[in-house]
């Protein structure tokens, strides 16, 4: 989605006629100096979604100030659409599906409008901090001072590199940080739907249910994806092979069940949450550039692992209660990870 829009943005010059990469992507290998440059400012994702929506370059709010090899503005718009090597297209629902975290970026940028305040104050009011999940942000600088971060690494050419923690200007589809004891809580929440501390059992079950539609408005038979999960259902146990993260998982209840994995230039994740079964699954690695695979092997036998048993009887801790006064969260740690690829 970042790649897309930046493939074919022609050159761009600032004030003191350098060259600027216009992606509005992060500051890492996508963007070069996009992110942080003051013409494109990180702070107006409104203004960006508008330009990004708006075929009208020369009402252009975002990066105004930079002018191209052409001498026009950026035109967002037409580096979004498909024929400039972009993904973003006006289509009838149903008729086209096509990969794309823009939309979750597009979600944060709905509550600023709505709300009058930022999308990471919101988070922290209705999210995080609901859940006790102090060391869960959306940027490094609102962490406790007192937080120890993993520093990203990207692996290149057979060695690791310690790199700079990527700031996305589209932050909500693409970037967090949080650590295992957050994540644990965060599960333990999902475990119940979210119900009631984030939201209704009703909201709760529409993020685990199919969100796609076909060209009449129904859900289609190979439905894929919930709100912003891979969407699982027990018709899909069959078709599990067993090196598969879910195989050990495969005779339990998968209703309103969930997946997703995620890379970003120094990080990778992956998530599974199978409510009905009480199964919560995050590993949260601080590397990238071999695929998933790290992420998915580590997974795969933290599923097969032989987890020890609370004196409740619950396997990997209590389903119920304050997860932050459970004794078994102090083993899983709290050095906080950057959390990238949506």
């Amino acid at each position: 989605h970042r790649s897309s829009l930046q493939s074919t943005a022609p050159s761009a010059t600032d004030e003191y006629s350098d060259f600027v990469e216009v992606s509005y992507g992060p500051s890492g290998e996508y963007g070069g100096t996009a992110a942080g440059n003051p013409l494109c400012p990180l702070k107006d994702v409104k203004g960006f979604y508008r330009d990004l929506l708006i075929d009208k370059p020369t009402e252009t709010t975002v990066g105004r100030d930079i002018i191209l090899d052409n001498g026009k503005r950026i035109d967002w718009y037409q580096q979004g659409v498909p024929e400039n090597g972009g993904m973003w297209q006006r289509n009838e629902p149903g008729s086209e599906s096509k990969y794309s975290n823009l939309g979750s970026g597009y979600v944060a940028a709905l509550v600023e409008h709505k709300t009058g305040q930022s999308f990471s104050a919101y988070s922290n009011k209705f999210l995080f901090d609901k859940l006790s999940m102090s060391r869960t942000r959306w940027f490094k600088k609102d962490l406790p001072s007192d937080t120890i971060v993993a520093m990203p690494l990207e692996y290149s050419n057979g060695a690791y590199e310690e790199m700079d923690i990527i700031v996305s200007f589209d932050y909500a589809s693409g970037q967090l940080f949080s650590t295992p004891n957050d994540m644990a809580k965060w599960g333990l929440s999902m475990m119940q739907l979210g119900a009631p501390t984030l939201w209704s059992e009703t909201t709760g079950k529409s993020i685990f249910s199919c969100q796609e539609r076909d060209e009449e408005g129904d859900p289609p038979d190979d439905c894929e994806f919930g709100y912003n999960w891979f969407f699982l259902d027990n018709d899909m146990q069959d078709d599990v092979e067993e090196n598969d993260i879910l195989y050990p998982f495969r005779e339990r209840d998968w209703t309103y069940g969930g997946r997703h994995s995620g890379s970003e230039s120094g990080a990778q994740t992956e998530l599974v949450v199978l409510p009905r079964a009480g199964v919560f699954i995050a590993v949260i690695v601080n590397t990238n550039g071999i695929g998933d695979e790290a992420c998915e092997v580590l997974a795969a036998n933290i599923a097969k692992a032989p987890i020890p048993t609370t004196s409740s009887g619950v396997r990997g801790g209590s389903l119920a209660g304050d997860a932050s006064s459970d004794p078994e969260f102090s083993s899983f740690g709290d050095e906080t990870f950057y959390v990238g690829g949506n």
